[in-house]
């Protein structure tokens, strides 16, 4: 009989954790599919990753997002109002799941795939049940709900997805090796690559070269900090710059660019279902963030030969690029420091050339067959 596996998410709204529960989950199926029965259960059925699942993995879910919710204004409004109480409630009293969903409980491995999610840690999702910490813990909101004694008591692992937030939650916690688990992001590189081919519809850039950065527009990415460091250099370089990803703090930006008469050379794509093509085309990517767990669009980027410049910021870049091995490293957090990092690759074709090689190799390091092969040894050990 196969083992049953459900995965617990928001949503599946673009960003990089919904990413790698969309690779764990088709990895699955498509590897380890006589072993293993995957399910998906999301608080919301929404998002644009729903399109990336195979149609072949059951969805559960709370409530329908906004796609699904009906046209009509009044039912509209019933079903918003029904749908805010319902999550007011599950988070307020999280044993609700095992009395709409009693056959969770049958499940051999249950995973709640972000942190936020951790009011569900009374639930029972599974025989054994898994948690990830995709960030650094001393960086999020709420991080006193983070303690010892509530991960220990509620998890069998918690899975930290690079050594940096390992050894954090090691330091922090003092948590036992035995429930401290290590485990990579998974990376789809085979679709990344063939997704990267398709032709961009709608070319909203101008013919420049251009340096992109991926993701949303919250303060953890400072694309702030990366519009000052553009603004330093944007005149002895014939380069654009490209920012993909949507967020709360996107009008912001806007802002800022249109203050510095930026506009014709900062674009913003908002999201793409389909950023690849934008991403391979780039002349190199930058990750300006303030603190990361492992940036899937960075791996995803490398994947793509892609040269990289980042913040040396905690903790996965650091990783990622083995302290500067496989890409450039800010020399501090500044806007200038970032410049000159960046300036170190505009100012020499070889270095470009050398670390897009570099990028390729190791990428290979991430891929989705590698990384549930570690958490299978995890589980099952």
């Amino acid at each position: 009989m196969k083992k049953r596996i459900v995965f617990i998410l928001g949503s599946l709204n673009i960003g990089g954790a919904e990413k790698v529960m969309i690779n764990y989950l088709n990895g699955f199926k498509s590897l380890y599919e006589d072993i293993y029965h995957v399910e998906v259960f999301l608080i919301a059925k929404d998002g644009d990753l729903l399109n990336y699942l195979n149609p072949e993995i059951p969805i559960n879910f709370l409530y329908r997002g906004n796609k699904f919710l009906p046209k009509n204004l009044i039912l509209n409004s019933l079903y918003k109002l029904y749908r805010k109480l319902l999550s007011i409630s599950f988070k307020k009293f999280p044993h609700l799941f095992n009395i709409f969903y009693p056959n969770f409980k049958s499940f051999d491995f249950g995973f709640i795939f972000v942190q936020d999610l951790i009011f569900l840690s009374n639930a029972n999702f599974g025989l054994k049940k898994l948690i990830w910490i995709q960030n650094n813990l001393n960086k999020v909101e709420n991080k006193n709900i983070y303690s010892k004694k509530s991960l220990e008591n509620n998890f069998d692992f918690v899975i930290a997805n690079s050594n940096g937030i390992y050894n954090d939650i090691r330091k922090r916690l003092n948590m036992s090796t035995k429930k401290l688990k290590l485990c990579y992001n998974p990376v789809d590189l085979e679709k990344v690559i063939s997704l990267s081919k398709q032709k961009i519809i709608e070319n909203k850039f101008s013919d420049r070269p251009y340096i992109v950065s991926v993701g949303r527009a919250v303060e953890q990415k400072r694309f702030d900090r990366l519009i000052d460091s553009f603004e330093m250099f944007c005149l002895d370089y014939n380069v654009d710059l490209v920012i993909v990803g949507d967020g709360e703090l996107l009008s912001n930006l806007v802002s800022i660019v249109e203050k510095k008469s930026l506009s014709d050379r900062v674009f913003f794509t908002g999201n793409l279902s389909n950023p690849y093509p934008v991403i391979s085309n780039a002349l190199m990517f930058v990750c300006s963030s303030q603190y990361e767990g492992l940036p899937t669009a960075m791996i995803e980027a490398m994947a793509l030969g892609i040269p990289i410049v980042s913040t040396p910021c905690e903790y996965g870049p650091l990783e990622i690029l083995n302290y500067g091995e496989f890409g450039v490293l800010s020399d501090g957090m500044s806007p200038k420091a970032l410049e000159r990092a960046i300036r170190v690759l505009l100012e020499s074709d070889s270095k470009l050339r050398t670390f897009k090689s570099k990028s390729k190799a190791r990428s290979m390091n991430f891929s989705t067959s590698h990384a549930i092969s570690n958490l299978i040894q995890i589980i099952e050990g």
